[in-house]
């Protein structure tokens, strides 16, 4: 979880207060804790604020979220999965189709004695929390349960509750004049608006989402006279959310419906979403940007705006998901069914009205046997049709209803067969599939000429159909994921013509392909796999031609022989993963992309120490090693890894000795993760003496270094997570997960 939102104001003392019941002792800390308020008030933000500062107290930890509409069993599948999470463990394949009794089992197994945190956010009814109780192990000294909530606690045994209340015009003022006067502004214009500001503040009747909305869209206001219109709407009855919502471009206005349509509290990909919002033509063209980056824009406006909310940031801090708050979408919704934008669809037994043009679907289950409601004239003004929850009992829908559609996602699909009359849909431009059953995609997708996106990752598809040169306006082709061992056979001739793609991903590596893909040089993420030795020249003449590349990734697979890799300077990569036997001239080329912020090496079996060569790498944030160095001694100097954030060594059975850490090396370095490392005994001297330090994880590793981890516990703002089967100190606050 790591949810950002508005600066809290005024909230100091209720942070405070709960994060000391949650950690009070046994006999002294309450079953449930609550967070109450009404909707807007920043009951997340607070419990997102103590949620940081308490979880390191705790073995594992989940930040669940609860929509109006979820069942039994899906709470039960985030807990879970927020569970596994926490310690670094996959869920299960299986995790989605899993009945009640199965996964309570599994819930109860992977908490045993573990302390465990549990968030439950903006819970729409107490009973909710009843089913929790019956579901994780109970008992004070083992489980803490913080709940949020708009409405006060039904349950006697919850006696700790913390209401929020809204703030005073004084800290209303604050907050409005922080998010709404920029540095653009200047003086002068502050003392012109002071006064209407703080009527503005007021207003907003105390609740913060308001006040940082509103402040948000007048920083975008430099007239004093819009400030003025803005405080003459609000005195005719205008909510704060239809201000916002009507200051938006109508391209803007689409792309926030159209977020605002996906389930509540769902983490939308921010890559995803941007493809989306180009299939449907909500981008602005700009003849001087990509579509891509212009939708780059339309994202960051809506999240400066307070539209739309950041979930995660990569480590380089570019949004990686977004979500859209409760109060906020409920409005969107509204809006959308008054203009017809999206209907949401929970059965396919739903009617649909006349003028709609999009339909999501989610949390529907449909055999296939049922008799749908839909009638022809239903489906025949669709634009979208987004089935966007993994759904096993999906049922095939009859595509020739479907001849306006530009968005198709049947995520989840269940069948093993696309039926022909995909191809019939001739405006198509996304056609999304990923983690379905599908097997084999029909001939006639060749005549979807207009698909910019397809997406059949996580599927039993092994090979694309062949004729598909007539896909020329194809963006991105997502086959595998990039370090998935399958890849997607693509036939002979056929890459030439995909002169626009910018992604191809899970591809596998043919001679034609190799020499093919010198033609595609507007490419931003390629990956690869089953590369051979004959390959590497001419891919790697492609590449190096590749002038906008960001993200590179290559599975090799070589026969257990080392290939020298004749790696060319790529002044734009920022992202490059590299599997697969190498010689140890691979390090001498990375070690030259000082541009890149994070690099995967694995299976390379190399015997030169890599922190040796790739210390100087001057923008690298992350750096993950597994299988890679067959060596036994590690070092770098004085100013290695001036960036590095997260360093993870795993899997390298020969390592020894990991040098001292001299003095202003790895300054920035956040988290370590050290595993399956047999021969490694200690930790490295020194990594006491890193400041910005927060997280190490330790997994399988020997009784003896698990004796030095100790030593370390002393740095009490370093959180220590120890899994695998090793003994636990009694007297250490270290988490040990057996």
């Amino acid at each position: 979880m790591n949810l950002e939102s508005a600066d809290m104001v005024s909230r100091d003392k209720e942070v405070k207060l709960i994060e000391g019941w949650l950690l009070a002792k046994e006999e002294e800390c309450p079953d449930i804790i609550t967070i109450v308020g009404e909707a807007g008030i920043g009951k997340t933000t607070v419990a997102e604020a103590v949620y940081e500062k308490v979880q390191k107290h705790f073995d594992c930890h989940a930040w669940v979220f609860v929509s109006t509409n979820d069942s039994t069993r899906r709470i039960m599948q985030n807990i879970l999965k927020g569970i596994l999470k926490s310690i670094s463990v996959m869920a299960p394949y299986n995790i989605d189709t899993m009945g009640e009794k199965p996964l309570k089992k599994l819930i109860n197994s992977w908490l045993i004695g573990r302390k465990f945190l549990l968030i439950l956010d903006d819970i729409p009814s107490w009973e909710i929390v009843e089913v929790v109780n019956n579901v994780i192990p109970r008992g004070r000294e083992t489980t803490r349960i913080l709940v949020t909530s708009r409405i006060s606690n039904e349950l006697s045994n919850c006696t700790n509750e913390c209401k929020l209340c809204k703030l005073n015009s004084v800290d209303s003022s604050y907050l409005l004049h922080k998010h709404a006067c920029t540095s653009e502004h200047g003086k002068e214009f502050f003392s012109s608006v002071d006064s209407v500001a703080k009527e503005i503040g007021k207003l907003c009747g105390g609740l913060p989402l308001a006040i940082v909305t509103v402040g948000r869209m007048l920083s975008t206001k430099h007239a004093a006279e819009d400030w003025i219109k803005v405080h003459q709407m609000f005195l005719r009855g205008a909510s704060f959310m239809s201000l916002c919502y009507a200051d938006l471009s109508p391209e803007l206005q689409s792309c926030f419906l159209y977020a605002a349509s996906f389930p509540c509290h769902f983490e939308i990909s921010c890559k995803k979403m941007k493809r989306l919002w180009i299939a449907e033509d909500f981008v602005h063209h700009d003849n001087n940007r990509t579509l891509e980056e212009s939708a780059q824009d339309q994202l960051e406006e809506l999240i400066h705006r307070n539209m739309i909310q950041v979930v995660k940031r990569n480590i380089d801090g570019r949004v990686k998901t977004c979500r859209i708050l409760r109060r906020i979408r409920e409005f969107a919704l509204r809006r959308s069914e008054g203009d017809h934008f999206t209907i949401i669809l929970r059965s396919l037994k739903h009617t649909l009205p006349e003028k709609c043009h999009r339909a999501f679907l989610y949390g529907a289950s449909y055999n296939g046997t049922s008799t749908s409601k839909f009638s022809r004239k239903d489906f025949s003004g669709l634009y979208s049709f987004l089935a966007i929850e993994q759904n096993q009992h999906q049922a095939p829908l009859s595509l020739n209803d479907f001849r306006l559609l530009c968005v198709l996602e049947l995520q989840g699909f269940c069948h093993e067969l696309l039926p022909d009359a995909i191809g019939d849909l001739s405006l198509l431009r996304y056609l999304g599939l990923r983690s379905g059953k599908i097997k084999k995609l029909p001939v006639s997708l060749k005549k979807l000429r207009r698909l910019q996106t397809l997406d059949i990752r996580n599927t039993f598809i092994r090979d694309l159909p062949d004729d598909l040169e007539g896909l020329k306006n194809l963006r991105h082709l997502f086959l595998e994921g990039s370090f998935a061992d399958k890849v997607v056979n693509l036939g002979d001739g056929i890459i030439e013509a995909f002169i626009d793609l910018q992604t191809l991903a899970g591809l596998k590596m043919t001679e034609a392909i190799a020499e093919g893909l010198i033609n595609l040089r507007g490419m931003r993420k390629l990956s690869i796999g089953a590369v051979q030795g004959l390959h590497l020249v001419p891919l790697f003449k492609a590449v190096e031609r590749m002038e906008f590349l960001r993200s590179f990734t290559m599975k090799g697979s070589f026969e257990n022989q080392a290939y020298k890799l004749p790696f060319p300077q790529l002044y734009s990569l920022e992202k490059l993963c590299i599997g697969g036997p190498m010689m140890n001239d691979l390090l001498d080329g990375v070690g030259k992309l000082h541009f890149v912020k994070s690099l995967y090496l694995w299976d390379n079996k190399l015997t030169k120490d890599p922190l040796w060569s790739l210390q100087h790498l001057s923008n690298l944030i992350m750096l993950s090693l597994c299988n890679s160095y067959d060596g036994k001694d590690i070092e770098f100097g004085h100013e290695g890894f001036p960036k590095l954030k997260k360093l993870s060594i795993l899997h390298c059975q020969n390592l020894e000795n990991w040098e001292e850490i001299p003095h202003g090396a790895m300054t920035k370095l956040e988290t370590l993760n050290l595993g399956y490392c047999p021969s490694l005994v200690e930790l490295p001297k020194g990594l006491e003496k890193l400041n910005s330090l927060c997280s190490v994880q330790i997994s399988n590793m020997s009784s003896q270094f698990i004796q030095d981890v100790y030593e370390l516990q002393s740095n009490s703002k370093v959180s220590i997570s120890i899994r695998g089967t090793v003994q636990s100190n009694p007297k250490s606050n270290i988490k040990t997960a057996q």
